[in-house]
């Protein structure tokens, strides 16, 4: 009787190995690009919520006093600033408990809140962060505070006006923090003063990665500490003054420090990030407007178009929808 002959069972070859392995490399290469578009939307959506959060801190904090938050001063005794005025006003209250209010913000009693990193300050997109500002207070001996990621708006550098907008400088362009009161207990900008319309005046805007210096998508080398020599942007940590005078730039990499060329336009948005416009977001970077709401202005928006929402009583016709 015949013997019955067992089927050999077949294994890959070597080829054929190698041809699938470059089928699943080449797939993976495909995804990756989609994943990370995926992963920063949600990251620039979350971006966007911080800003609502700050928003509602501003309606919160001016449906309590029926004025918006600024500087709080009063001569010899505690100057506070917006970011932790509104603090009481959001579901940040642990740390506005441990924040003394009853002495200056860069008193060494608020040396442990101010270096607690607030989440709604800190943009997901930037790197590394929340980022440190070593020097904090602004004279030694520093303790060092958080960074932040947004910033108020105090309008539009002067020189913007005459380099790089095509319309006169408007007979009122006031930010939302310009100026200050002088009192403690005096009022702040009130919701009448934004004739604008607040749908239409940005009180907050990126300017992440402070301290260091990010020029065009570059960081300056060494930038943002606190050792001498460090190329550094002032006023970062969230319990600092932390609002300017928009600027623009110009690209030049054959400067050294580049924030120095503060206000020569015409870039506003995503230029660089000393007192301007600045994110880590593609294309782009995310304002919050008085009323709340966020937008997502692009990298090529013109200094008209930014100006215009810099401003609360200009009275220009703002292009942004």
């Amino acid at each position: 009787m015949a013997k019955s002959v067992g089927k050999v069972a077949r294994g890959f070859t070597l080829v054929e190995l190698l041809i699938v392995i470059a089928i699943i490399g080449t797939l993976v290469g495909l995804l990756l690009p989609a994943v990370q578009a995926v992963r920063e939307a949600a990251r620039r959506s979350s971006c966007q919520n911080n800003l609502r959060q700050v928003g509602i801190g501003f309606h919160n904090y001016e449906g309590a006093k029926g004025f918006y938050p600024t500087t709080v001063s009063v001569s010899g005794g505690p100057t506070h600033y917006w970011v932790a005025q509104i603090l009481p006003y959001l579901d940040a209250n642990p740390l506005a408990s441990i924040y003394d209010y009853a002495v200056a913000f860069s008193h060494i009693n608020n040396s442990a809140a101010v270096q607690c990193p607030l989440p709604f300050m800190s943009c997901p997109s930037t790197p590394g962060g929340p980022l440190p500002d070593p020097k904090f207070p602004v004279s030694a001996p520093y303790w060092g505070s958080v960074a932040a990621d947004y910033a108020g708006s105090q309008g539009v550098s002067n020189t913007i006006w005459t380099s790089s907008v095509s319309y006169p400088t408007p007979g009122n362009a006031d930010g939302f923090f310009t100026g200050k009161i002088s009192q403690l207990g005096g009022k702040g900008l009130r919701m009448k003063s934004i004739t604008d319309g607040t749908s239409k005046s940005v009180g907050v805007v990126e300017s992440a990665g402070r301290p260091q210096v990010w020029y065009f998508g570059r960081m300056v080398p060494g930038s943002g500490l606190a050792v001498a020599g460090s190329k550094y942007v002032v006023n970062s940590g969230w319990p600092t003054a932390n609002s300017f005078k928009v600027g623009g730039f110009t690209l030049d990499l054959s400067k050294s420090d580049p924030s120095q060329q503060y206000s020569s336009g015409p870039q506003m948005i995503n230029g660089c990030n000393s007192y301007s416009i600045y994110a880590f977001h593609p294309g782009g970077a995310n304002l919050l407007f008085v009323d709340g709401s966020t937008r997502f202005l692009e990298d090529a928006t013109g200094a008209d178009v930014v100006a215009a929402a810099l401003t609360i009583a200009g009275a220009e016709a703002t292009q942004i929808q």
